[in-house]
Protein backbone atom coordinates (compact mmCIF):
# COMPACT_ATOMS: atom_id res chain seq x y z
CA UNK A 1 0.00 0.00 0.00
CA UNK A 2 1.71 3.51 -1.28
CA UNK A 3 1.75 6.22 1.45
CA UNK A 4 -0.54 8.38 2.97
CA UNK A 5 -0.82 11.64 1.20
CA UNK A 6 -3.01 14.87 1.54
CA UNK A 7 -5.38 16.87 -0.84
CA UNK A 8 -2.16 18.58 -2.55
CA UNK A 9 -0.79 15.53 -3.86
CA UNK A 10 -3.92 14.11 -5.16
CA UNK A 11 -4.31 14.51 -8.91
CA UNK A 12 -5.28 11.96 -11.04
CA UNK A 13 -9.34 11.79 -11.52
CA UNK A 14 -12.16 9.90 -14.18
CA UNK A 15 -11.70 6.50 -14.20
CA UNK A 16 -9.76 3.51 -12.68
CA UNK A 17 -6.57 3.23 -11.39
CA UNK A 18 -4.63 0.84 -9.19
CA UNK A 19 -3.21 0.98 -5.99
CA UNK A 20 -1.10 -1.57 -4.66
CA UNK A 21 -3.35 -4.79 -6.55
CA UNK A 22 -6.93 -2.99 -5.79
CA UNK A 23 -8.65 -0.88 -7.92
CA UNK A 24 -9.42 2.52 -6.88
CA UNK A 25 -12.52 4.18 -8.21
CA UNK A 26 -11.87 7.78 -8.73
CA UNK A 27 -14.64 10.09 -8.19
CA UNK A 28 -15.32 13.34 -9.46
CA UNK A 29 -15.59 16.77 -7.44
CA UNK A 30 -13.74 18.09 -4.78
CA UNK A 31 -13.82 15.47 -1.91
CA UNK A 32 -13.04 17.99 0.94
CA UNK A 33 -10.24 16.45 3.49
CA UNK A 34 -10.24 12.96 1.37
CA UNK A 35 -6.40 11.30 0.99
CA UNK A 36 -5.13 8.60 -0.96
CA UNK A 37 -5.79 5.38 1.09
CA UNK A 38 -8.71 6.39 2.78
CA UNK A 39 -11.37 3.77 2.37
CA UNK A 40 -14.90 3.93 2.11
CA UNK A 41 -17.27 0.85 1.45
CA UNK A 42 -14.23 -1.06 -0.12
CA UNK A 43 -13.00 1.62 -2.29
CA UNK A 44 -10.11 3.90 -1.98
CA UNK A 45 -11.01 7.48 -2.28
CA UNK A 46 -8.93 10.12 -4.29
CA UNK A 47 -10.00 13.55 -4.16
CA UNK A 48 -8.82 15.90 -6.95
CA UNK A 49 -9.81 19.29 -5.08
CA UNK A 50 -11.33 22.46 -6.87
CA UNK A 51 -7.97 23.69 -7.51
CA UNK A 52 -7.41 20.44 -10.12
CA UNK A 53 -8.23 19.77 -13.72
CA UNK A 54 -8.39 16.37 -15.23
CA UNK A 55 -4.41 14.58 -14.67
CA UNK A 56 -2.65 17.64 -13.70
CA UNK A 57 -3.73 20.74 -11.03
CA UNK A 58 -3.52 24.26 -11.99
CA UNK A 59 -2.26 26.68 -8.93
CA UNK A 60 0.75 28.88 -8.62
CA UNK A 61 3.56 27.47 -7.60
CA UNK A 62 7.41 28.83 -6.27
CA UNK A 63 10.47 26.32 -7.40
CA UNK A 64 13.04 26.04 -4.67
CA UNK A 65 10.76 25.85 -1.55
CA UNK A 66 12.08 25.18 1.53
CA UNK A 67 11.77 21.38 2.70
CA UNK A 68 11.51 20.39 -1.01
CA UNK A 69 14.65 18.65 -1.89
CA UNK A 70 15.62 17.78 -5.52
CA UNK A 71 16.09 13.67 -5.23
CA UNK A 72 17.05 12.94 -8.27
CA UNK A 73 20.42 12.88 -10.30
CA UNK A 74 21.80 13.30 -13.43
CA UNK A 75 24.40 11.85 -12.86
CA UNK A 76 23.81 8.56 -10.83
CA UNK A 77 21.25 5.89 -11.44
CA UNK A 78 18.59 5.46 -8.77
CA UNK A 79 15.70 3.35 -8.33
CA UNK A 80 12.20 4.48 -7.80
CA UNK A 81 9.26 2.20 -7.05
CA UNK A 82 5.71 1.87 -8.88
CA UNK A 83 3.49 3.71 -7.09
CA UNK A 84 0.76 3.91 -9.09
CA UNK A 85 -0.79 2.63 -12.33
CA UNK A 86 -3.62 3.70 -14.88
CA UNK A 87 -4.21 3.14 -18.58
CA UNK A 88 -4.31 5.88 -20.63
CA UNK A 89 -5.57 5.62 -23.83
CA UNK A 90 -5.58 1.89 -25.61
CA UNK A 91 -2.01 1.44 -26.24
CA UNK A 92 -0.77 3.88 -23.39
CA UNK A 93 -0.20 3.60 -19.63
CA UNK A 94 0.39 6.43 -17.52
CA UNK A 95 2.67 5.52 -14.69
CA UNK A 96 3.55 7.20 -11.38
CA UNK A 97 6.91 6.99 -9.43
CA UNK A 98 7.31 7.42 -5.75
CA UNK A 99 10.20 9.52 -4.60
CA UNK A 100 11.73 8.84 -0.99
CA UNK A 101 10.17 11.68 0.51
CA UNK A 102 6.26 13.43 -0.24
CA UNK A 103 8.34 16.81 0.07
CA UNK A 104 10.94 16.09 -2.54
CA UNK A 105 11.35 16.79 -5.87
CA UNK A 106 12.30 15.96 -9.44
CA UNK A 107 14.37 19.50 -10.24
CA UNK A 108 15.42 20.19 -13.62
CA UNK A 109 14.30 23.46 -15.82
CA UNK A 110 11.98 23.00 -18.54
CA UNK A 111 12.10 21.46 -21.12
CA UNK A 112 14.05 18.44 -19.47
CA UNK A 113 13.91 14.60 -19.98
CA UNK A 114 15.05 11.41 -18.06
CA UNK A 115 16.69 8.24 -18.39
CA UNK A 116 15.33 4.41 -17.53
CA UNK A 117 17.08 1.58 -17.87
CA UNK A 118 16.18 -2.09 -17.00
CA UNK A 119 18.30 -5.49 -18.11
CA UNK A 120 16.85 -8.02 -20.90
CA UNK A 121 17.12 -11.49 -20.38
CA UNK A 122 20.45 -11.68 -21.83
CA UNK A 123 21.75 -9.62 -19.19
CA UNK A 124 22.28 -6.27 -21.03
CA UNK A 125 20.53 -2.63 -20.44
CA UNK A 126 17.86 -1.37 -22.13
CA UNK A 127 17.96 2.08 -21.74
CA UNK A 128 15.44 4.79 -23.25
CA UNK A 129 14.67 8.30 -22.68
CA UNK A 130 11.11 9.49 -21.21
CA UNK A 131 9.74 13.23 -20.80
CA UNK A 132 7.84 13.36 -17.40
CA UNK A 133 4.34 14.84 -17.05
CA UNK A 134 4.42 15.72 -13.75
CA UNK A 135 6.24 19.10 -13.09
CA UNK A 136 9.01 19.84 -10.74
CA UNK A 137 6.02 21.94 -8.30
CA UNK A 138 4.76 18.07 -7.81
CA UNK A 139 6.34 16.63 -4.95
CA UNK A 140 6.85 13.35 -3.70
CA UNK A 141 6.66 11.16 -7.33
CA UNK A 142 6.92 11.83 -11.03
CA UNK A 143 4.85 10.75 -13.73
CA UNK A 144 5.12 9.11 -17.07
CA UNK A 145 3.09 9.03 -20.07
CA UNK A 146 4.51 5.74 -21.48
CA UNK A 147 3.26 4.26 -25.22
CA UNK A 148 3.25 0.38 -25.77
CA UNK A 149 4.60 -0.36 -29.46
CA UNK A 150 4.66 -3.98 -29.97
CA UNK A 151 8.45 -4.98 -30.58
CA UNK A 152 8.99 -1.58 -28.04
CA UNK A 153 11.01 -3.28 -25.24
CA UNK A 154 11.06 -0.26 -22.52
CA UNK A 155 7.39 0.16 -23.11
CA UNK A 156 6.28 -3.23 -22.67
CA UNK A 157 8.82 -3.73 -20.00
CA UNK A 158 6.76 -0.63 -17.90
CA UNK A 159 4.00 -1.73 -19.30
CA UNK A 160 4.51 -4.94 -17.14
CA UNK A 161 5.39 -3.23 -13.84
CA UNK A 162 3.64 -4.16 -11.03
CA UNK A 163 2.98 -1.83 -7.50
CA UNK A 164 6.35 -1.51 -5.75
CA UNK A 165 8.56 -3.24 -8.74
CA UNK A 166 11.32 -0.67 -9.17
CA UNK A 167 13.15 0.93 -12.39
CA UNK A 168 16.63 2.97 -12.54
CA UNK A 169 16.33 6.60 -13.59
CA UNK A 170 18.99 8.83 -14.24
CA UNK A 171 18.34 12.71 -14.37
CA UNK A 172 16.79 15.27 -14.79
CA UNK A 173 18.34 16.02 -18.14
CA UNK A 174 18.15 19.53 -20.10
CA UNK A 175 16.46 19.37 -23.35
CA UNK A 176 15.98 23.02 -24.06
CA UNK A 177 15.48 25.62 -21.39
CA UNK A 178 12.41 27.75 -21.94
CA UNK A 179 11.43 31.13 -19.84
CA UNK A 180 8.52 33.07 -20.23
CA UNK A 181 9.14 35.95 -22.69
CA UNK A 182 11.74 34.35 -24.50
CA UNK A 183 10.05 34.44 -27.85
CA UNK A 184 6.66 36.73 -28.49
CA UNK A 185 5.28 32.78 -29.83
CA UNK A 186 5.76 29.59 -29.68
CA UNK A 187 4.86 26.88 -32.04
CA UNK A 188 4.53 22.97 -30.73
CA UNK A 189 4.37 20.43 -33.68
CA UNK A 190 3.65 16.89 -31.91
CA UNK A 191 2.78 13.39 -33.22
CA UNK A 192 1.65 10.63 -30.95
CA UNK A 193 3.56 10.74 -27.17
CA UNK A 194 5.82 13.38 -28.80
CA UNK A 195 2.96 15.40 -26.54
CA UNK A 196 5.18 15.07 -23.58
CA UNK A 197 8.06 17.61 -24.06
CA UNK A 198 5.39 20.26 -25.33
CA UNK A 199 3.12 19.88 -22.50
CA UNK A 200 5.93 20.59 -20.57
CA UNK A 201 6.94 23.92 -21.93
CA UNK A 202 3.11 24.62 -22.13
CA UNK A 203 2.14 23.84 -19.01
CA UNK A 204 5.04 25.67 -17.30
CA UNK A 205 4.26 29.05 -19.74
CA UNK A 206 0.71 28.80 -18.33
CA UNK A 207 2.17 28.98 -14.81
CA UNK A 208 3.86 32.09 -14.74
CA UNK A 209 2.05 35.08 -14.17
CA UNK A 210 4.56 37.41 -16.04
CA UNK A 211 4.31 34.85 -19.24
CA UNK A 212 3.23 37.08 -22.41
CA UNK A 213 4.67 34.36 -24.78
CA UNK A 214 1.41 33.00 -26.98
CA UNK A 215 1.57 28.93 -27.59
CA UNK A 216 0.27 27.34 -30.47
CA UNK A 217 0.02 23.43 -30.91
CA UNK A 218 -0.38 21.35 -33.50
CA UNK A 219 -1.39 17.69 -32.34
CA UNK A 220 -1.37 14.83 -34.87
CA UNK A 221 -2.73 10.88 -33.99
CA UNK A 222 -4.54 8.21 -35.92
CA UNK A 223 -7.71 8.30 -34.88
CA UNK A 224 -9.87 10.74 -31.51
CA UNK A 225 -9.30 8.18 -29.04
CA UNK A 226 -5.46 8.18 -29.34
CA UNK A 227 -5.10 11.71 -28.41
CA UNK A 228 -2.94 11.08 -25.12
CA UNK A 229 -3.55 14.04 -22.31
CA UNK A 230 -6.45 15.21 -24.35
CA UNK A 231 -9.18 16.48 -21.38
CA UNK A 232 -5.90 17.92 -19.58
CA UNK A 233 -5.17 19.81 -22.76
CA UNK A 234 -8.59 20.65 -23.54
CA UNK A 235 -8.71 22.41 -19.98
CA UNK A 236 -5.42 24.32 -20.66
CA UNK A 237 -6.46 26.16 -23.53
CA UNK A 238 -10.02 26.94 -21.86
CA UNK A 239 -8.29 28.12 -19.09
CA UNK A 240 -5.35 29.71 -20.83
CA UNK A 241 -6.15 32.48 -23.26
CA UNK A 242 -2.17 32.26 -24.55
CA UNK A 243 -2.57 28.70 -25.62
CA UNK A 244 -4.24 27.50 -28.67
CA UNK A 245 -4.57 24.01 -29.49
CA UNK A 246 -5.31 21.92 -33.04
CA UNK A 247 -6.16 18.80 -33.19
CA UNK A 248 -5.90 16.37 -36.36
CA UNK A 249 -6.02 12.81 -36.75
CA UNK A 250 -5.54 10.43 -40.31
CA UNK A 251 -8.52 9.07 -39.48
CA UNK A 252 -12.30 10.07 -38.09
CA UNK A 253 -15.99 9.78 -37.99
CA UNK A 254 -18.57 12.56 -39.40
CA UNK A 255 -18.66 14.07 -35.63
CA UNK A 256 -15.02 15.02 -35.24
CA UNK A 257 -14.83 18.92 -35.82
CA UNK A 258 -10.42 18.86 -35.77
CA UNK A 259 -8.30 18.57 -38.82
CA UNK A 260 -8.26 15.66 -40.98
CA UNK A 261 -4.66 14.02 -42.28
CA UNK A 262 -1.04 14.26 -41.38
CA UNK A 263 0.59 17.83 -40.80
CA UNK A 264 1.25 19.55 -43.76
CA UNK A 265 1.93 22.94 -44.96
CA UNK A 266 -1.49 24.78 -44.78
CA UNK A 267 -2.02 23.75 -41.14
CA UNK A 268 1.69 25.02 -40.14
CA UNK A 269 1.14 28.28 -42.11
CA UNK A 270 -1.99 29.04 -40.23
CA UNK A 271 -1.58 27.76 -36.96
CA UNK A 272 2.38 28.32 -36.28
CA UNK A 273 4.47 31.51 -36.01
CA UNK A 274 6.02 33.02 -39.05
CA UNK A 275 9.70 32.59 -40.26
CA UNK A 276 11.78 35.14 -37.94
CA UNK A 277 8.76 35.60 -35.53
CA UNK A 278 9.29 33.09 -32.59
CA UNK A 279 10.32 29.36 -32.22
CA UNK A 280 9.07 25.78 -33.62
CA UNK A 281 9.43 22.90 -31.17
CA UNK A 282 9.08 20.05 -33.09
CA UNK A 283 8.52 16.08 -31.58
CA UNK A 284 6.98 13.08 -32.80
CA UNK A 285 7.66 9.60 -34.74
CA UNK A 286 10.79 9.44 -37.43
CA UNK A 287 8.77 9.65 -39.99
CA UNK A 288 6.40 12.84 -39.00
CA UNK A 289 9.93 14.22 -38.15
CA UNK A 290 11.75 14.17 -41.69
CA UNK A 291 8.27 15.23 -43.13
CA UNK A 292 8.29 18.14 -41.10
CA UNK A 293 11.98 19.49 -40.12
CA UNK A 294 13.97 17.03 -41.10
CA UNK A 295 15.79 13.95 -39.51
CA UNK A 296 17.38 14.32 -35.73
CA UNK A 297 21.24 13.18 -36.30
CA UNK A 298 21.19 11.20 -32.89
CA UNK A 299 21.61 13.40 -30.09
CA UNK A 300 22.55 16.58 -32.11
CA UNK A 301 20.16 18.68 -33.94
CA UNK A 302 20.98 17.74 -37.62
CA UNK A 303 20.50 20.05 -40.51
CA UNK A 304 16.98 21.30 -41.14
CA UNK A 305 14.53 19.51 -43.76
CA UNK A 306 11.57 18.87 -44.89
CA UNK A 307 8.08 21.17 -45.15
CA UNK A 308 9.86 24.13 -42.71
CA UNK A 309 12.50 24.20 -44.59
CA UNK A 310 10.64 24.21 -47.49
CA UNK A 311 8.36 26.85 -46.15
CA UNK A 312 11.44 29.78 -45.35
CA UNK A 313 12.09 28.30 -41.37
CA UNK A 314 15.62 29.09 -40.39
CA UNK A 315 17.57 26.62 -38.24
CA UNK A 316 17.57 28.96 -35.29
CA UNK A 317 13.68 29.12 -35.71
CA UNK A 318 13.34 25.00 -35.07
CA UNK A 319 13.79 22.98 -32.10
CA UNK A 320 14.13 19.04 -32.31
CA UNK A 321 12.85 17.20 -29.58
Amino acid sequence: MPRVRGVKEALWNVGTFVIGGSVAWKMGGALGDAVFGQELKGHFLVDRGDRYTNEHPIYNFTYNKPGHPVQMSPNDWIHFPLELKKQHTKDSVLLRFQLPSVHGRMGGNVASFVLLRYKDTDGKYVVRPYTPVSMDWEFGHFDLLVKKYPDGKMGNHLDGLKIGDRIEVKGVLPKLEVQANDYAKIGLIAGGSGITPCWQVMMYLAKMDTNKTNCSLIYANHTPDDIMMKRSLNSLERNHTRMSIYHTVSKADSEWRGGLGRVNAQMIKSKMPAPGEGKILVCGPPAMMEAVCGKKDQMKQGPLGGMLKDMGYSEDDVFKF
